[in-house]
């Protein structure tokens, strides 16, 4: 068992190395990096007598091994060049700050209707925790908000498009007053934590930064890199901040952030990921039908079927109020096999790069810089669950936003002029 953890690390670090020296940013080597991360806290679940965990580890090894194939055949078929890749001032059009707006707008509105249907309890616990000492569980509010009508499509707005909007318009470069950034600042972070979750506020605060990366990795200025380098550390002092925030309201008071931050990165979805496997290695290969299922779900939300993450939190905690989602591969073997786990990380690898290579290909700012950066964020962080979860973290919705505001086809139209001299 040591001999193939090691065989993992020596396969993702390989192909970690390769992809940096030719793309370096993009959601390949953001996928290998959090899947090494994910794999890390899953070793110290394993117990290396159990048949399970021996074949949960092959798979990772096999999965890792055909996705880095894929994405070298990516390199192949989309190449890109970093020395190529152009960072620009890309002003607004009219009708993409028409759009912007409306996008705002809905998200008002859901949130108020987000409220009024769990009649403000989230609100109350978290207050009470944070300023009138209470330690309260917040968990059954949390719970509560999941039978809201149109959950997904409330969790589309508050945690994917709204956020990007937002942390576009904080661009320098798009002419909105300090009052409307402002309040369009604060609401996001309000929207985003209406449940007390952190991992959606995580990943904004991941894409925020990876938005400021992409610049600095690829502009050819010290002094603008310095100065968004400056904005970064800004950033991440925020998300310590409310994380800390967050624990507390959480009713979490008396653990560290520190803790936290290891115990989402490197415990929570690992001990769901072992949990889930054990369950699957014993059933049958669903051959689609569990996917099939999940879209129906996505699509139509409703009662129709118990959802294999609600079957694995009922194994670990008793109830199949909350879900506890497999981990990525082991989703994918459950519905087909090992071939599955081969074909799907091939072409997965290559989908992947080819995001990077549709990103890259033309010049990158504003919106756009932003909008890929979440998409960057969101393939690439798939660690748990099956692909539809890209509707929820944000890859199928802002495929839409996308086509929305046009931010490919008028990219190059409406480069005002590259930047090597000025910031954003």
């Amino acid at each position: 068992m040591e001999l193939l953890i090691f065989l993992y690390f020596v396969i993702a670090l390989f192909f970690l190395y390769i992809m940096l020296n030719k793309v370096f940013i993009s959601p390949v080597t953001i996928f290998i990096f959090s899947q090494t991360i994910f794999f890390l806290g899953l070793i110290h679940f394993l117990d290396y007598e159990k048949k399970e965990d021996l074949t949960i580890v092959v798979i990772y090894i096999i999965a890792i091994l055909f996705f880095g194939l894929g994405a070298s055949v990516g390199t192949l078929l989309f190449p890109y060049k970093k020395k190529e890749i152009s960072i620009v001032n890309t002003p607004l059009l009219g009708f993409q700050r028409q759009r912007i707006a409306l996008v705002i707008a809905i998200s008002f509105f859901l949130f108020l209707f987000f409220l009024y249907k769990t009649n403000f309890s989230t609100l109350r616990t978290m207050f009470g925790n944070l300023f009138l000492g209470q330690s309260s569980d917040i968990t059954d509010d949390r719970l509560q908000s999941y039978s809201v009508p149109g959950t997904a499509y409330i969790y589309m707005f508050r945690i994917v498009l709204l956020p990007t909007v937002v942390v576009a318009m904080l661009n320098k470069e798009y002419k909105y007053s300090k009052i409307v950034k402002i309040l369009s600042f604060l609401f996001m972070i309000l929207f985003s934590l209406i449940t007390g979750q952190r991992g959606g506020f995580a990943m904004i605060m991941i894409m925020w930064m990876l938005s400021y990366f992409i610049q600095i990795f690829y502009k050819k200025n010290r002094e603008v890199s310095k100065k968004l380098t400056k904005r970064v550390v800004l950033i991440f002092g925020l998300f310590l901040m409310v994380f800390s925030f967050m624990s507390i309201i959480n009713g979490r008071v008396s653990t560290s952030v520190i803790d936290e931050l290891f115990s989402r990165f490197l415990n929570d979805n690992q001990r769901t990921a072992y949990a889930g496997f054990h369950y699957i290695f014993d059933q049958d290969t669903s051959w689609g039908r569990n996917w099939y299922e999940e879209f129906v779900n996505v699509i139509s939300p409703g009662d129709k079927y118990l959802p294999l993450s609600k079957v694995i939190n009922s194994i670990i905690y008793g109830t199949t109020r909350g879900t506890a989602p497999p981990c990525l591969w082991g989703s994918v073997f459950y519905n087909f096999s090992w071939i599955g786990v081969m074909l799907f990380a091939f072409f997965y690898g290559i989908l992947l790069h080819y995001v990077a290579y549709r990103c890259f290909r033309k010049e990158v700012g504003g919106i756009r810089c932003v909008l890929y950066s979440y998409m960057f964020v969101s393939l690439g962080m798939l660690v748990a669950g099956g692909p539809f979860t890209l509707v929820n973290t944000g890859f199928v919705p802002l495929i839409f936003l996308a086509f929305f505001l046009h931010v490919d086809k008028y990219s190059k139209n409406i480069c005002a002029s590259k930047v090597s001299n000025n910031i954003n």
